[in-house]
């Protein structure tokens, strides 16, 4: 009878010289990496995901610089840096003092962004900032006549203030400055 495969034979260990190249220059990047992040990252990233467990960026960002940092990328440390900022100066800022629930003449504000909502009614989302830098919320049918950098002021009712942004609702006379 002839043996084709040889079952007494070992198998032969893999260097392990390798590995230990790779673990220390794994190491080495991931501490770089770290090095660049800002250090209220970790701290900013617990308190929000103890507010919202299911965002999955939180979440993977967390696992990743705990578990294994050599796998951040430069675009994802300038992500979470420029995220931390933004939280940063959001609760530097005052609450505007409005009553909620009340209409408001407000403005003048900078567009900073319009966005096609994805609603059923597909109404576009408007956000504003003023001078301090606080950001307003709204919707209207009539931002296609706007641009992103248009300084506007309008009439509208306030419904919540949060975090470094303030949500109204019902905007009318909408005015470009």
């Amino acid at each position: 009878m002839i043996k084709i495969f040889n079952t007494n034979t070992t198998k032969q260990k893999k260097s392990s010289k390798n590995n230990t190249i790779n673990l220390s220059s794994n190491v080495q990047i991931g501490r770089d990496k770290l090095s660049r992040l800002n250090p209220m990252v970790i701290p900013m990233l617990a308190v929000k995901i103890a507010e919202s467990p299911n965002n999955q960026f939180l979440t993977s960002s967390r696992n990743v610089i705990l578990e294994a940092p050599h796998k951040l990328t430069d675009k994802w440390v300038d992500s979470l840096n420029k995220w931390v900022d933004s939280l940063i100066c959001a609760a530097k800022l005052d609450e505007p003092e409005l009553e909620i629930g009340k209409r408001h003449p407000l403005g003048p504000f900078v567009i900073d962004k319009i966005s096609v909502s994805n609603d059923e009614f597909g109404t576009p989302v408007i956000i504003c900032k003023d001078s301090a830098g606080w950001k307003w919320y709204l919707r209207t049918s009539k931002a296609d006549t706007l641009n992103v950098g248009d300084s506007i002021k309008f009439v509208a009712m306030v419904m919540s203030h949060k975090e470094g942004i303030t949500f109204l609702s019902r905007p009318t006379k909408i005015e470009v400055i």
